[in-house]
């Protein structure tokens, strides 16, 4: 999607053209999702190695929806007084 568009295109024919190469691509990031998914999925077995955490990265761009969340924390209160 980062591509170089044609420089003699018009306002219409780039929206075209930028439709046609996002349907072109879908199916590529779709394949790319499913198998960073696969590979991060070996987090569960107890694996977590460089190509887990890249997996990881990869679908926090591709999917940051559901992979690019930050982890909240909040102070509990342990005794009462």
């Amino acid at each position: 999607m980062a591509s170089e568009r044609p420089k003699n295109l018009s306002k219409d024919e780039r929206e075209q053209y930028d439709s046609l190469l996002e349907e072109q691509v879908y199916p590529f990031e779709e394949q790319a999702i499913s198998l960073h998914e696969a590979n991060a999925a070996r987090a569960k077995d107890g694996l977590y190695d460089e190509w887990v955490k890249k997996s990881y990265s990869v679908l926090a761009e591709l999917k940051p929806a559901r992979y690019a969340k930050s982890e909240l924390s909040q102070d509990v209160v342990t005794t009462l007084k």
